[in-house]
């Protein structure tokens, strides 16, 4: 008699040891015990392949457009140190070991503002470019630089090329340099979350009392204006937010940066009451439309470059009362 049918009549024996089942009837048992351990088995593989089926939709899922609401999941969370004592995660702007920017060549013509624009201005004697709409170039821009071009033997054109740059004066390094400007780091990896607000906030005290120039964004000293202060502060702690950067601010249509900061998604967006040293408050009007933009400094002030020079000032007065709301450069 097999062991399993030995056991299985020990299981079934009287205390007296007398088996009353027949070993037919054991064997049908066994042969069912057999048949349900096998179905288990069929079972438990088929759940297997079924969590290896869903797993292989998932990463499919992720990889296709349709999963970037998972992969955002995903990423609000993950973060990639690298090398770095800090850094923010995947789903914001990351922190940078160095940050360039091209594309200053640009030409001037109607709807540029900035300091290449104010340059030509000032140049010209059409004014010192200071204060709102003071560096746009307006179409009695466009005729001067055509008058300017014409008495030199250019072609009057009324844009501002570098020949004509070259001709009024200007400098060919500040052609290429003068809008596409971006602060040195100030930070390393072992900065810490805490050392890189404190980088952004310290470079934007540089700032204080420049001019407030329209739709520029360079160096201390030569005039900027509200979200051309919050770029410079930014690359001095590693951030880079292009496409929002100083070469795209002075071309038409791009003055109000602000708007564009508020509506990136790469910043974490926080309550106005929950707002900390570091943050950037977002200003706007009654119609709820963004104005403006400032560097929360804590207790109630901001740094901020207002018409017509950058200030420290209360994060609420009688010129930007309404707040749109918060973001959050370092999570």
């Amino acid at each position: 008699m097999s062991r399993n049918i030995k056991g299985l009549y020990t299981e079934l024996a009287f205390e007296d040891g007398a088996a009353l089942v027949d070993e037919s009837i054991v064997r049908e048992q066994l042969r069912q015990k057999r048949l349900k351990r096998q179905r288990a088995r069929k079972k438990a593989r088929r759940r297997a392949l079924r969590r290896r089926i869903i797993l292989l939709f998932l990463v499919v899922v992720v990889v296709c457009s349709g999963g970037l609401m998972v992969y955002e999941q995903f990423l609000s969370h993950e973060v990639v140190l690298g090398n770095r004592v800090y850094q923010n995660p995947l789903k914001y702007y990351q922190i940078r070991d160095s940050i360039s920017l091209s594309g200053g060549d640009y030409e001037l013509s109607e709807g540029y503002e900035g300091l290449k624009t104010a340059k030509v201005i000032q140049t010209l004697g059409l004014g010192n470019a200071v204060g709102m709409n003071g560096a746009l170039y307006t179409s009695e821009i466009a005729d001067a630089v055509a008058d300017f071009q014409a008495q030199h033997g250019l072609n009057a054109t009324g844009t501002v090329d570098l020949t004509t740059w070259l001709a009024m004066g200007l400098s060919e390094d500040d052609w290429y340099t003068l809008g596409a400007y971006v602060s040195p780091l100030r930070i390393d990896n072992t900065s810490s979350r805490t050392a890189c607000i404190e980088a952004m906030i310290s470079r934007a005290y540089d700032y204080l009392g420049d001019n407030y120039i329209i739709g520029a964004s360079g160096a201390p000293g030569l005039g900027i204006d509200c979200s051309g202060l919050i770029m410079q502060a930014l690359y001095a702690a590693g951030i880079d937010m292009s496409p929002i950067n100083p070469v795209r601010h002075a071309s038409p249509g791009y003055e109000y940066e602000s708007a564009n900061i508020w509506a990136s998604s790469k910043f974490k967006h926080v309550d106005y009451k929950e707002r900390k040293r570091g943050d950037i408050i977002i200003y706007c009007n009654e119609k709820g439309t963004v104005i403006h933009s400032a560097i929360y400094l804590g207790d109630d002030k901001v740094i901020e470059a207002w018409p017509n020079q950058v200030t420290e000032s209360a994060v609420l007065n009688y010129q930007h009362s309404l707040v749109k709301g918060v973001v959050r450069p370092f999570v």
